[in-house]
C-alpha cells in the first residue's frame, strides 16, 4: 500500500491512500529520567490480525467543514475578517456607507485607506502597466467601463462618475460580489 508521511508537531501520521482513513502509530509513553523504564505492554491484536502488519490505530476523520456562523454575528466577523486588524489604517467617515452597501466594513475601510487615503477624488494614472487608471475612494480600475456604465447609469467610457462615492461603492459592491477581494491588493 502506498502511504504518504506527514509530520505534525511531535507526532507522526501516516495518511493512507484509503479515502477518509488515517493510520496513527501507537505512541510510546515517555518515562521520567529518574524512573526505571518499564517496557510497555503491547496491545492484544485481534484473532484475525496479520502478524506481519505493524500495530497501528486506525482513526476515521470526518472532513473539516467551516463553522456555521450564527445569524446574529455580522458577516465581517468570520475567521478571515477576525484575523485582520487594520489598526488606525481606516476611513471611519465612510464606514456607515460601507455598511449601507453591504460591504464588510472593516475590510473596506482599510481598502479605502490603503488605496486613496480616504479621498474620493483620488486618481492613480501612473502605476498601472496597462496604462489604466484607478479612480475614487476604492480606486476602481478604468477597465471596468461597461460595469460602471451599467451600474451607475452613465454613458460607456465616462469614468468620472467613479469620483462620486455612491457610484464608487456600487461598483465596488458588484466587484466584491463577483470575485471577492481579488480586485484589490491587500
Amino acid at each position: 500500500m502506498k502511504a504518504h508521511w506527514y509530520a505534525l508537531g511531535c507526532g507522526l501520521i501516516i495518511a493512507s491512500a484509503i479515502a477518509g482513513e488515517y493510520f496513527v502509530p501507537t505512541p510510546t509513553p515517555t518515562v521520567p529520567a529518574n524512573a526505571t523504564p518499564t517496557p510497555p505492554t503491547p496491545p492484544t491484536p485481534p484473532a484475525d490480525a496479520n502478524p506481519l502488519t505493524p500495530a497501528v490505530t486506525v482513526v476515521a476523520l470526518a472532513p473539516v467543514m467551516p463553522a456555521e456562523v450564527p445569524a446574529e454575528v455580522p458577516a465581517e466577523t468570520t475567521i478571515s475578517a477576525l484575523s485582520f486588524d487594520p489598526g488606525d489604517k481606516r476611513c471611519p467617515d465612510f464606514e456607515s456607507a460601507f455598511a449601507d452597501y453591504g460591504l464588510p466594513v472593516i475590510t473596506f475601510s482599510y481598502i479605502a485607506w490603503k488605496e486613496s487615503r480616504c479621498t474620493p477624488s483620488a486618481l492613480n494614472s501612473t502605476l498601472n502597466r496597462d496604462k489604466s487608471s484607478d479612480i475614487g475612494l476604492l480606486q476602481i480600475n478604468s477597465t471596468w467601463k461597461t460595469v460602471t456604465s451599467k451600474i451607475c447609469g452613465t454613458t460607456w467610457g465616462d469614468m468620472s462618475v467613479l469620483y462620486a462615492v455612491d457610484c464608487n461603492l456600487r461598483v465596488a459592491k458588484y466587484l466584491y460580489e463577483n470575485g471577492g477581494l481579488r480586485h484589490w491588493r491587500l
